[in-house]
């Protein structure tokens, strides 16, 4: 190549000779001669320096500019960072329809179809399944995105497999997802024959996103909603049964079961804002939450996208926690996380269950599935008996970034979401993928056709909505606030879940159930709680 732009050079340079031509200036090095001139042979010629052999460089002869001609190509915008009349790449990527993916050492990848402003080549890049145009009018199957404008699916009309309903309607604040490229996570999912649609939230109140989610699920069929960000939800009222000391007990909490009940009715009799009853429910769709900053949400996606493309962030293990109020209900059962994990560790001793040991073995060995049984509100755990005095706040979780990638919390309102609290606190630490936990007094003591779902390769979606339509719905004061936080998409990774046979189920009587029950409440886990009123006058933009 050298040679031949050597050679190609001399010719231009005869041809160039005329009787108006300027004579040629004499050279011995480069700095002798002008802007976009070599020194070839002694003489001032325009042509191209390269150093790296891509045909880019300085000089008429070349194919473009290289403000880094030491190995790769970079004909994108160079700018002297530092002001030493250095020039670097701004960004080593040609990329021309700004999806990420193109040609260059900095781009996420190759890309099919990099036509610029082609709303449908944002996504259409080489990680996808096939990349191919069957029809011919420029979508590509597996990987063609959609118009935000429309809101309608374009996938490849030849591609029958993809063609009608979806999976998965994604809701999201439109000042979110202008920020947060989701591309890659939709095509990891679209790898998986899970569809996904999204949605830019404006505004509106609960009636308006449940109406919105029904509407998608008559006119796609989807099987869940991922709600992110600040959306609006509904709160229930009703008095619970704690047992001695307390007693009945009126409780107030968001209950996001309301959107996954596409078909029944719900009712405020006393014209309070806050429903009071609901027909039987039999939920038609699973939901999740995620909250958080921008930077947060942004780098939760790249996190799961992590786990999807790479596996499992932890060590394939378990650790079930029960503090000292539980430490005797079903000793040594695992809850079917035998079907799932061969390596289970447990605390249940009464000398075990410490916030030493807790903190220790999650900041040190960590477990990628945790099921926990700890005394807490939104802001805390309460180690020791009967809500002891010894503490564990979000802010310490956050900055010990304890180690879990799953989490079970039997942890009692560590879920409500219209706060901040602990679930969104474990989601949002270097491992955390998803959580399931409640948003009032409560949390699953019968866990076993969740994690049962879960060795069969349910994500967690399917896996709660097994494990509701099954165990949930036969109590509201225990599990009416049950709910995910994090990618409901989420499976376990396939190496983890390949040990499917268990120990069996083995249901809780009556008896360990009323146990339970008296153990639960107490004055203090509701003294950081927000009430509905709170939740109010913080979001007016969700009430008419």
């Amino acid at each position: 190549m050298r040679l031949f732009l050597s050679i190609f050079s001399v010719i231009l340079l005869l041809l160039s000779c005329g009787e108006d031509s300027k004579e040629s200036v004499e050279c011995s090095k480069k700095e002798d001669c002008a802007e976009m001139e070599i020194c070839e042979s002694g003489k001032c010629i325009s042509g191209c320096i390269d150093s790296d052999g891509d045909n880019y460089g300085e000089g008429s002869l070349c194919l473009g500019v290289d403000c880094d001609d030491s190995s790769n190509r970079c004909n994108t915008e160079c700018v002297d960072v530092d002001g030493d009349n250095v020039f670097d790449c701004k960004d080593d990527c040609l990329d021309f329809d700004g999806d990420g993916y193109g040609v260059g050492i900095s781009c996420l990848g190759e890309d099919c179809d990099d036509t610029p402003n082609n709303q449908f080549a944002k996504s259409n890049h080489k990680s996808c399944l096939t990349c191919l145009d069957k029809d011919g009018d420029g979508n590509f199957t597996g990987c063609d995105s959609y118009s935000t404008d429309s809101q309608k699916l374009n996938y490849d009309s030849n591609d029958q497999k993809f063609e009608g309903d979806y999976d998965l309607l994604v809701v999201i604040p439109e000042n979110i997802k202008t920020q947060i490229d989701f591309d890659i996570y939709t095509n990891l999912l679209f790898k998986e024959n899970t569809k996904v649609k999204w949605i830019y939230w404006t505004n509106g109140d609960a009636e308006t996103l449940k109406t919105l989610i029904k509407t998608e699920y008559e006119s796609g069929n989807i099987k869940g909603a991922f709600l992110i960000g600040n959306l609006p939800t509904v709160f229930f009222e009703m008095e619970c049964d704690w047992g001695e000391p307390y007693g009945m007990v009126y409780e107030e909490w968001p209950m996001d079961i309301y959107f996954m009940d596409i078909n029944g009715e719900w009712f405020d009799n006393d014209n309070n804002q806050k429903f009071d009853a609901h027909s039987h429910i039999q939920i038609e769709i699973f939901t999740s939450r995620l909250t958080g900053t921008v930077e947060e949400i942004k780098s939760y996606f790249q996190k799961i996208n992590r786990y999807r493309l790479e596996g499992s962030l932890m060590e394939s293990s378990a650790f079930i926690f029960k503090d000292d109020d539980w430490h005797d209900y079903m000793a040594s059962y695992n809850w079917s996380l035998d079907s799932i994990y061969n390596d289970i560790t447990t605390y249940e001793k009464l000398e075990e269950t410490t916030k030493v040991n807790y903190v220790e073995f999650m900041r040190n060995a960590g477990a990628e599935f945790v099921y926990q049984w700890i005394h807490s509100d939104p802001d805390m755990l309460y180690f020791g008996e009967n809500f002891g005095g010894d503490y564990l706040t979000r802010q310490e979780i956050a900055s010990m970034d304890l180690k879990g990638s799953f989490y079970n919390l039997f942890d009692c309102s560590a879920s409500r979401f219209t706060q901040d609290n602990l679930a969104k606190t474990y989601i949002h630490t270097s491992n955390g993928l998803a959580t399931i936990g409640s948003t009032k007094t409560g949390g699953i003591y019968n866990p076993d056709r969740f994690h049962g779902a879960l060795a069969e390769g349910k994500n967690w979606g399917e896996a709660y909505k097994r494990w509701y339509n099954a165990d949930g719905v036969l109590d509201d004061s225990w599990f009416g606030g049950i709910m995910i936080q994090g990618d409901p998409m989420l499976k376990l990774n396939k190496l983890t879940a390949q040990k499917l046979s268990a120990s069996g189920y083995r249901a809780p009587t009556p008896q360990e159930i009323l146990k339970l029950r008296t153990k639960m409440y107490s004055p203090l886990n509701q003294r950081k709680i927000e009430n509905f009123e709170n939740y109010k006058e913080r979001n007016p933009q969700f009430f008419k």
